[in-house]
């Protein structure tokens, strides 16, 4: 009983936390233009470089000059670099960070402390045109994360199948975590493209195929929470969260892209599987519980650094990048749980298929 009412507790917590999060998440995205790129040296440096390809910012008397080469070909008549035209900047966008360092610098100069964001994020140091670096390495360490256990729930799905008293009914379930893996390797891919290169399709792609794997994510526990095993009941509900996920993809594409209203619903879908799947594991006495409770309470406590909002320390290291760091090894403990999860279902479906047979 005690255990039960702690579980519901960390529950409870985690949800509070969750709203908390969006809250937080919804009041920054409130404003999205910031304080560097009103600021008027800002302004005027990137028109400077726009018009002729050259860096100068001017600050009261003071004119700051770093160079004519900026990625403006037509301009100034200087190569672009590899590295930047792979990465795809513009002239434009090349202005924008090259004024922005330079801002930077100035204001690290000066020593006033002040440091502002950049339509809305906070300015990084750019390597080979990836404007964040940790965030790339810790999102295809995420990938990495599921691939690799991908292949430990592959081997052993295999192994299994060796076993004469396991029986086909397993199938299901490991196509089921095959499928969430999948959709997860997709949202990471498409996490690291992002962050190497925020632009107006890249953040799409990041956003939208980060809403489809937490939509496979609630299928896949609906279905497995249900018990759901017949091509039939299981199409009943993909249908409608394909629906659903083609109704919202019209309207962030079409209407309009509403981060607030997107991690809002992210996030509650979120709750939905955390209370879905403790609740399920406590009253089935799943024996795979620990691992899945301890996953809840850590996942909900890495979620504090997306509120810790933070310059990035030393030009790179920000919270955000922190958070994907964090996730890393709690891929590893969720799919503990998954595979382990994955053998119980089988060796319950083998033993009732026993049981049939000897009837």
């Amino acid at each position: 009983m005690f255990a039960h009412q702690a579980s519901g507790s960390s529950i409870s917590a985690a949800v509070r936390l969750l709203v908390c999060v969006v809250g937080v998440l919804r009041a920054i995205d409130a404003v999205k233009a910031s304080t560097g790129d009103r600021d008027f040296a800002f302004r005027q440096c990137t028109s400077i470089c726009e018009s002729t390809g050259c860096i100068q910012l001017q600050v009261g008397k003071q004119s700051i000059e770093s160079g004519c080469d900026a990625a403006c070909p037509g301009l100034n008549g200087m190569p672009v670099p590899l590295h930047l035209m792979l990465t795809r900047w513009t002239c434009h966008d090349d202005c924008r960070y090259r004024c922005m360092d330079l801002r930077k610098l100035y204001t690290i100069d000066q020593q006033d402390g002040s440091k502002c964001k950049y339509f809305g994020k906070w300015p990084f140091q750019r390597v080979f045109g990836i404007q964040e670096l940790l965030s790339v390495i810790f999102s295809l360490a995420n990938l990495a994360a599921h691939a690799h256990n991908i292949y430990k729930l592959r081997t052993a799905h295999l192994t299994n199948q060796h076993q004469p008293s396991f029986g086909s009914s397993q199938g299901p379930v490991w196509g089921l975590w095959y499928t969430y893996a999948l959709g997860s390797i997709n949202a990471w891919w498409w996490s690291a493209v992002f962050h190497s290169r925020d632009t107006y399709v890249t953040e799409r792609l990041d956003y939208l195929s980060a809403d489809v794997s937490i939509v496979i994510g609630l299928y896949v526990s609906v279905v497995r929470i249900l018990g759901v095993t017949s091509l039939r009941s299981r199409l009943a509900w993909a249908v409608p969260l394909v629906f659903a996920t083609v109704v919202h993809f019209h309207y962030m594409l079409f209407i309009t892209f509403d981060y607030g209203f997107n991690v809002t619903l992210c996030v509650l879908i979120g709750v939905l599987q955390q209370v879905m799947w403790c609740t399920w594991a406590l009253m089935k006495s799943h024996p795979c519980k620990k691992q899945l409770f301890a996953f809840v309470v850590l996942i909900n406590a890495a979620l504090i650094l997306e509120i810790l909002d933070f310059p990035p320390i030393v030009g790179f290291l920000d919270a955000h990048a922190l958070w994907h760091l964090c996730t890393v090894p709690l891929i590893y403990l969720w799919y503990c749980f998954v595979l382990a999860d994955a053998k119980w279902a089988a060796a319950s479906a083998a033993h009732l298929t026993t049981a049939d047979k000897q009837q």
